[in-house]
């Protein structure tokens, strides 16, 4: 960092005397000033996205085009111009070089004070041109054991056991020094973003059918030609017996929970929760418990393929979600539905979001229920739709999470 900071400032300072001939205290302010608002910018692109500090870099620099081009020259707009774009290429080179790894490391930290993980596995991500037999040879060489190895469109993803022993941070930086791996995680563990509520049929909690006028919508779309829309719900699995989901749901007799790395067959709901996202998505419509948003007139608008990925009904792992996702992209869901959620950006994640959106599947998320701003993943990826909670008066709830990644807000208050 003290090299980067060095090296911009040498840098700063030189292109600015060029800027001010003539006048080397002035240049050397000039530099002092650019140099501050490029580490500034930097730093900002590192904690949020291209987008907002592109456009803060555009914003602190137009001060400076307007004043060069109406009170001093268009030859000194002209080299401020050249300037700033110069000294943008060389700081983000010398930040390459000398800082990348420092923030990395320390973002990592960050990440594993905050997140709750498995303790003892990783997720570590190999180019799929590697066979199994290297990935295993890598990971005996670094004294643990492989899992499991998830095949994805790009890459392979093994499940990574370490020794109680070691240091998180310690075996992660050993697996990311070796050429082959593309990423490596902890395996971080994710909670169901619900609070503790009445769960029953109830008429008057039915306010959002009228709010978002989902009568309305059902008319619009069966007034021309429509298929069913397979709607995957990752979450803690569902009822299959349940006589108010049974018409809507892909498979009346089980469904697959992903599990451990392994596809498993079953019946009933981890817990109720599952059980509840699918209902208000799409249970039947009919005289008996609640109607589903995606239902239809007929109950022929909506397909609930429920994808249980939780061992426990609480919680739900990296690993498990990643082969949800990849279970529901290959058995043709054209939603997936993702009502859980924890701080910190999980890069594994991301990329198996990433595919699927790449795919042409549309992603949801709830937005987290702990009234913060902070990034969450995976409402907060860019490939998914986030989804802030409001109430029957159509007004924010004091819980939901807001900030600059939510996307839209929709009734999820009683």
């Amino acid at each position: 960092l003290i090299k980067a900071i060095i090296g911009c400032f040498l840098f700063a300072f030189a292109v600015n005397i060029f800027l001010v001939p003539n006048s080397l205290y002035n240049g050397g302010i000039l530099g002092i000033a650019q140099l501050i608002r490029s580490l500034f910018i930097n730093v900002l692109h590192i904690k949020t996205s291209f987008d907002v500090s592109g456009i803060i870099n555009l914003l602190l620099n137009l001060p400076l085009f307007v004043l060069a081009y109406k009170f001093i020259s268009k030859t000194f707009f002209r080299r401020s111009l050249v300037c700033v774009i110069f000294q943008t290429i060389f700081l983000t080179i010398m930040l390459m070089l000398f800082i990348n790894i420092d923030v990395k490391a320390e973002s990592l930290k960050e990440n594993l004070k905050q997140a709750e993980y498995a303790k003892d596995e990783l997720i570590v991500i190999f180019d799929d041109n590697v066979s199994n037999t290297t990935i295993n040879k890598i990971v005996e060489s670094k004294e643990a054991d492989c899992e499991d190895i998830i095949k994805t469109d790009d890459s392979k993803i093994a499940q990574v056991t370490i020794s109680s022993d070691d240091e998180m941070i310690d075996a992660i930086k050993s697996f990311d020094s070796v050429p082959s791996v593309e990423l490596v995680q902890p395996n971080y563990k994710y909670g169901f973003n619900s609070l503790d509520g009445d769960y029953s049929a109830k008429v008057a909690y039915q306010y959002y059918l009228d709010n978002i006028n989902v009568k309305q919508a059902w008319s619009l779309i069966e007034s021309g030609t429509y298929y069913k829309t397979k709607v995957a719900v990752i979450d803690t699995g569902v009822d299959v017996h349940h006589k108010d989901l049974r018409k809507n749901l892909s498979s009346t007799s089980e469904y697959i929970a992903t599990i451990g790395g392994k596809l498993l067959s079953k019946e009933e709901d981890a817990d109720i929760h599952g059980t509840h996202v699918s209902g208000i998505i799409g249970a039947t419509n009919n005289d008996f418990g609640v109607t589903g948003v995606a239902s239809g007139n007929n109950n022929d608008l909506v397909e609930i393929l429920a994808v249980g990925s939780s061992p426990d009904g609480e919680s739900l792992y990296t690993l498990d979600i990643i082969e949800a996702i990849k279970y529901a992209k290959e058995n043709g869901a054209k939603v997936i539905n993702m009502s859980f959620g924890g701080l910190g950006r999980d890069r594994a994640m991301e990329k198996a979001i990433k595919d699927a959106y790449d795919s042409g599947i549309v992603l949801v998320a709830a937005a987290g229920n702990d009234a913060i701003d902070y990034f969450s993943s995976p409402s907060d990826f860019k490939e998914v739709i986030s989804v802030n909670a409001s109430n029957k008066y159509n007004q924010a709830t004091y819980w939901s999470d807001y900030g600059l990644y939510k996307d839209i807000t929709a009734p999820g208050s009683n």
